[in-house]
């Protein structure tokens, strides 16, 4: 039914949100551990897509493969025919591409006042 697939899809986006949420935050880690704070972005945009690459290898192979048939009894996503494995690896590149990208954006710089001068 139409409802169904609407509810079907409010809960994929809604796990790929809630995922991305948590796993962006140790990804974030990883990258200011092995690229240090200033690195350009092609030092992060690899460093992104290796950690990335690992992520979905052990999400796919790790836990999928053995937590969707258990669970739902299917195994659609890590079927091949129906999920090419290029596909779901090239989305985590993306995932980790994005995370280079807008690395900056996660840095904390403390606020320091400025100082007044007085005559």
């Amino acid at each position: 039914s139409d409802q169904g697939s609407g509810l079907i899809l409010a809960l994929g986006v809604t796990l790929y949100i809630g995922t991305g949420m948590l796993l962006g935050v140790p990804l974030y880690w990883l990258m200011v551990r092995i690229c240090g704070r200033e690195a350009p972005l092609a030092k992060r945009a690899i460093v992104g897509s290796v950690v990335a690459l690992g992520l979905w290898a052990v999400a796919f192979y790790g836990v999928l493969a053995w937590f969707q048939p258990a669970l739902l009894g299917g195994n659609w996503i890590t079927d091949p025919a129906i999920l090419p494995p290029w596909v779901a690896a090239g989305t985590h590149i993306v995932f980790g591409l994005t995370m280079a990208l807008l690395y900056p954006l996660g840095q904390f710089t403390p606020y320091t006042p400025q100082s007044t001068a007085t005559n």
